[in-house]
């Protein structure tokens, strides 16, 4: 394992701190048995080859070697290999949530350039001679194109990806799964196979809703509704995970007016649903509730008046870092609603009721403490991005539950 690993000259290359000469230990580590080791080297490497959502020059490099450890039969938890590959690769994969990576209407070109260079790029990592960095063309100093380099490389490894769909570890099943419908363009056949037999066969609601997840954005991306019978079909399952994410694609797949019924039971689901799906662990790093209220966001743009009540009803019964992102789609969907207001909002009485009610509940049941053990500044830093008062007495007073 880690053939080639020492041919790069990690000293020249560098990552957020600096050279990245640490990083072949780090890589070591992973490997380790030893729980803590990973542990710490997980720490360093989510800090620099990986730091805050940026990918640096040394960073695609990397990734050759992370899909060994995940080839290798003794390396340990290897779902966290996988999720930090996807990370690489994509900055933030819940970003694209929940409709994948989008068209790309360029990506036969983008790749078949890439392809072409890959060979200079990947000599100009093993060059020893700093005159070699003045000769390359393909410069992945700049974030843009590093990205490009990570998730391309990245994409190197479907065909491990595609094997450890077939791992007896669910974990690994349910990450390279989700992981593979970030990459729809390079899927065979055989993929696109595995993925179906998981959404209609896992062994474990995880299993086939994670599944279901992959096959909406893969399905979504590549303008394809050939898997719809999928979605309808376990739409009638008993399971209220596997439901709702058969839900979630079938709106995905058919489009908003097509898909009315599925709308209608996602928007429906109550604070004790809401809380039992919140149970299952998934490979992306939101909540249900968040995914959910992305998807109802561009639904109820088009049935406010429907959507918006059980979407503010849900903040009762999810987390406080789940309501960052229920909290959003429900003001996105209050702004649509009403048009003629300006930012910032100092009128609550100009909101029409359907507004008003949702914005008491944000007031009442929204995640303005994190824990009950202080402020949850992102919270308060989504509503401020949202034209409103940005302290809790504040919008309490602004919705007229406190007084002035």
């Amino acid at each position: 394992m880690f053939e080639g690993l020492d041919k790069i000259n990690w000293k020249k290359l560098h990552h957020a701190y600096g050279s990245a000469e640490d990083v072949p230990d780090l890589l070591h580590a992973l490997a380790s048995q030893d729980s803590k080791a990973r542990k710490k080297a997980y720490y360093e490497l989510w800090g620099n080859i990986y730091h805050q959502g940026s990918v640096w020059q040394a960073s695609p490099y990397t990734i050759s070697f992370l899909y060994e450890l995940i080839a290798a039969e003794d390396t340990p938890d290897k779902e966290d290999v996988i999720n930090y590959i996807l990370y690489l690769a994509t900055g933030e994969p819940d970003y694209y949530l929940p409709f994948g990576m989008g068209s790309w209407e360029s990506f036969d070109e983008d790749y078949k350039n890439w392809q072409a260079k890959r060979e200079s790029w990947l000599a100009f990592g093993q060059a020893v001679s700093t005159k070699d960095e003045d000769k390359r063309s393909y410069n992945s100093d700049e974030h843009d194109n590093a990205r490009l380099d990570c998730y391309f490389e990245a994409a190197q490894g479907v065909p491990i990806l595609i094997k450890a769909s077939y791992s007896a570890d669910e974990d690994m099943r349910v990450y390279a799964v989700w992981a593979l419908a970030y990459f729809p363009r390079l899927l065979n056949k055989e993929a696109i196979t595995r993925i179906c037999e998981l959404a209609k066969a896992g062994k474990t609601p995880r299993e086939q809703a994670g599944a279901l997840f992959a096959l909406s954005m893969i399905s979504y991306q590549m303008q394809n509704v050939d898997y719809l019978p999928i979605f309808e079909e376990l739409f009638k399952a008993d399971d209220i995970f596997v439901k709702t994410a058969a839900a979630v694609g079938i709106i995905i797949v058919n489009g908003f007016e097509d898909g009315q019924d599925a709308v209608l039971f996602i928007a429906s689901l109550s604070p004790e649903a809401m809380e039992e799906i919140d149970e299952h662990e998934t490979p992306f790093c939101g909540e249900i509730a968040s995914y959910i209220s992305a998807v109802l966001e561009l639904a109820g743009k088009d049935d406010v008046a429907r959507i918006l009540p059980n979407m503010a009803a849900s903040l009762q019964g999810i987390t406080e870092i789940a309501s960052v992102g229920v909290t959003s789609s429900i003001l996105a969907l209050i702004e649509k609603a009403n048009p003629q207001l300006k930012k910032p909002y100092t009128d609550f009485a100009a909101f029409n009721s359907v507004s008003q009610a949702a914005l008491r509940a944000i007031a009442e049941y929204g995640g303005w403490q994190l824990g009950g053990s202080g402020v949850f500044v992102n919270y308060i830093s989504m509503i401020r991005s949202w034209g409103y008062p940005d302290s809790w007495d504040e919008f309490k007073k602004f919705v007229g539950l406190l007084e002035e």
